[in-house]
């Protein structure tokens, strides 16, 4: 009996040894296929990117998932091209590669590591093996103004778009005819530029615009990202008369636009400081036409009043006058009317237009008035004021 036992107990022990080698053959197994398989990220340090895309004073960072050799990454490391690179490790699992001068626009740099091993010397099942590039040049993803736009304010600036950030090692030659100065300021995040003109532009000219990007260490590169251009405004133009083919006979520059006082139908706008008249429809402009309001002593009325009738040449008793082209808008009889004419023919006061020379009418030059007349019916608003 004590043979059995004896015999028994034996085995037993025989096959705790057997299960412990085994479970330290399963452990060691598992623990070489995990060491084996360490997982490997490359990145740019500090930024996301698809791409591999670094400049100066970037850094590619290779991550394992476990602490791997040093001695095996550094001894198999192969990069082909010269570069200046510098390398160095954050703890035993990240290896930083920093990049030292720019690298040279649309090439693509090789790096490549084997038998790369974990701390307990077991080889990798992967490798590094990887391209990077140079930040790519900048495209304009918008411009303002647009390319062949028209009635483009003259102080106006040009700001440009870019499709991402504009890497420190580009920069844009800005050309255009006719020539500009100007200053720029550039976005923060670098992914915007505006272009300031030190004098505003010229009126109603034609610019024309080409912009390139061009690297600060390669003198050879360079890459159109737009050609195009844009007219600005024709400047506001106020009309002293028309000749017989209802063409501007003088005209001068206004500074700006009028904002219209009636928005709905149409109306009649005088301004006495700038002696001037526009007619107005659903707050548009249609017409801007130089006048001669009253002499002190006999002013133009100031107020909102109404066209009450119309005459295409009236003759005045008062003044031994015609008046062609007559509007009255009070019952004092003021109207709007062209240079008065003498019975022979000539017109009164045909070089005061622009001054007030008139007995309280308004004065319009040969051919607006016509235009005003045909413009108005009873009952279009007649606003008046400095």
């Amino acid at each position: 009996m004590k043979t059995f036992f004896s015999y028994l107990i034996k085995f037993l022990l025989f096959l705790l040894v057997l299960v412990c080698i085994g479970g330290v053959l399963f452990l060691g197994r598992g623990f070489y296929l995990k060491e084996k398989n360490t997982d490997i990220k490359i990145s740019v340090e500090g930024r996301y990117t698809e791409e591999l895309m670094v400049s100066k004073g970037d850094a590619l960072v290779i991550q394992f998932s476990g602490s791997v050799l040093q001695e095996s990454v550094e001894q198999n490391f192969e990069f082909n091209d010269n570069l200046k690179i510098e390398t160095d490790w954050r703890g035993r699992r990240y290896f930083r590669i920093e990049i030292d001068e720019y690298p040279a626009p649309g090439e693509k740099y090789y790096i490549s590591i084997k038998n790369i091993r974990t701390k307990w010397y077991i080889p990798l099942e992967k490798q590094v093996d990887f391209y990077f590039s140079a930040v790519t040049a900048p495209e304009i993803e918008e411009i303002e103004p647009r390319n062949e736009q028209g009635d483009v304010d003259y102080n106006s600036s040009i700001k440009i778009d870019f499709n991402g950030r504009m890497g420190e090692e580009y920069f844009l030659e800005f050309k255009s005819e006719p020539k500009i100065s100007f200053d720029y300021t550039i976005a923060n995040d670098r992914s915007s530029l505006e272009i300031t003109p030190l004098e505003d532009f010229q009126k109603n000219t034609k610019y024309n615009i080409d912009i390139a990007v061009r690297h600060r260490a390669f003198d050879d590169f360079e890459k159109e990202i737009y050609s195009g251009f844009f007219v600005t405004q024709r400047p506001p133009e106020i009309v002293y008369n028309f000749d017989k083919n209802g063409d501007s006979l003088k005209t001068e520059e206004r500074e700006e636009n009028i904002e219209p006082q009636i928005l709905e139908g149409r109306y009649i706008d005088i301004d006495i400081s700038s002696q001037a008249l526009f007619i107005f429809e659903n707050g548009f402009e249609k017409g801007a036409f130089k006048v001669s309001t009253g002499i002190r002593g006999m002013d133009t009325p100031i107020g909102t009043f109404e066209v009450m009738g119309k005459s295409t040449r009236p003759w005045s008793q008062k003044y031994s006058l015609y008046m062609p082209w007559f509007i009255q808008f009070t019952r004092e009889g003021h109207g709007i009317h062209e240079l008065p004419e003498w019975p022979g023919g000539v017109k009164e006061g045909t070089h005061h237009l622009g001054i007030p020379v008139s007995h309280g009418c308004v004065r319009l030059g040969v051919g607006p008035a016509k235009v005003v007349y045909d413009f108005v019916e009873n009952g279009t608003p007649v606003v008046i004021h400095r």
